[in-house]
């Protein structure tokens, strides 16, 4: 049997604690000093200099910390002080906002989709793919099959494009229509681009 050491002073202290549960002493403290901190009685038994923002639980900060943003006690309270309150369009009332919403409470988001007119049941969805192809058959067969700005003709990448986009109140009328390449149809997206009758960017 191998000779037992002495405990270790560093560890054990004042304390005897015998050699085989040296470990399981440190664990204890370890566990012991998690607990204090997780119940906001750290080792450092400062006296409470401020008030949490939130629930006012007189808590320590630093100075620094206090002069220049609001302190809080807790995760909890921390989350509500990031959260802008909103009123409820129903009701009223205010309420953490979180999501977008615009209730407070699921009575209150009901009452504010009445009238709303959902798909009538037996009604068909329309095929926006279907729809889509059907345009761009249209300009193809009316335009020809080409970009109208640039010439492109490969018709499997040409797109239709939306004068008026339709979030504006444009229609799918031919008017309001062009057949366009991916590169221009970005151009006039992403970059402003504008063309001029004859295909040429306008500066």
């Amino acid at each position: 049997m191998a000779e037992q050491r002495p405990p270790n002073p560093q560890v054990a202290g004042s304390i005897p604690v015998p050699p085989a549960k040296i470990d399981t002493f440190v664990l204890l403290l370890y566990d012991a000093g998690v607990s204090a901190f997780k119940s906001g009685d750290a080792c450092m038994n400062r006296r409470p200099n401020c008030m949490c923002s939130i629930c006012g639980k007189a808590i320590y900060r630093r100075p620094l910390q206090i002069a220049t943003r609001p302190v809080y006690c807790s995760q909890q309270c921390f989350g509500k002080g990031q959260t802008a309150p909103r009123i409820c369009e129903v009701c009223g009332k205010e309420f953490p906002s979180r999501g977008g919403k615009k209730a407070c409470s699921r009575a209150c988001a009901n009452v504010g989709r009445t009238g709303i007119k959902y798909r009538q049941p037996g009604r068909p969805r329309k095929d926006k793919v279907q729809e889509s192809r059907a345009l761009k058959r249209r300009l193809i067969e009316e335009r020809g099959a080409q970009c109208q700005f640039c010439s492109y003709s490969n018709t499997d990448l040409l797109v239709v494009h939306h004068i008026v986009r339709r979030s504006d109140g444009g229609t799918n009328d031919l008017d309001n229509l062009q057949l366009v390449c991916p590169n221009c149809h970005a151009e006039i997206h992403h970059y402003g681009t504008k063309h001029n009758a004859k295909g040429q960017i306008q500066s």
